[in-house]
């Protein structure tokens, strides 16, 4: 099995244009899978990621509970449906003590991303940025985070939706 490369740029060291151009990069991302897909992002609304809508967690609030200590455990695993596409590009966590060491990201069953957020406990602004990751329609969306307490947790993805135009809560 190969070795993913494990990365992501913190926020604290990028200016808000260098922050943009990720928000701006991921969206161009999302509108070439559509595109690769045969059909037109002219026909879609693109959206910021809700948790609870898009990635099927409990309720529309970015929340995990660890059950255990130095363990991975799953926090998304959604197959999106049909003309559904998602592109993630960054991270963050809203607890003031943070127990998410590192996140992977899926795509099926393959790893397509691993970013250790550590180092991000101690800043005031926690962002980590990341080349952007695709999902398209039919593929299966797997967050798998790695804490380090049994606890709960706030950690927050960064990125957008694709759906049929209509489709998307205003």
């Amino acid at each position: 099995m190969a070795r993913v490369e494990s990365y992501g740029r913190l926020g604290i060291t990028l200016r808000p244009e260098q922050i943009q151009t990720f928000r701006e990069e991921a969206k161009r991302k999302l509108e070439e899978a559509i595109r690769a897909s045969g059909k037109s992002p002219a026909d879609f609304d693109i959206a910021p990621i809700m948790p609870k809508t898009d990635l099927g967690l409990t309720n529309e609030e970015w929340k995990h509970t660890f059950s255990s200590a130095y363990a991975e455990a799953e926090y998304v695993s959604q197959t999106l449906g049909d003309n559904v596409f998602l592109v993630l590009y960054g991270y963050t966590n809203h607890n003031s003590t943070p127990h998410t060491l590192y996140f992977k990201l899926k795509r099926n069953q393959s790893v397509e991303k691993v970013v250790h957020v550590q180092e991000t406990f101690s800043m005031d602004e926690p962002y980590v940025f990341f080349d952007p990751v695709i999902f398209s329609e039919g593929d299966t969306v797997t967050i798998v985070l790695y804490g380090n307490a049994a606890a709960d947790d706030y950690p927050v993805f960064l990125g957008f939706i694709a759906k049929p135009k209509g489709h998307i809560l205003t």
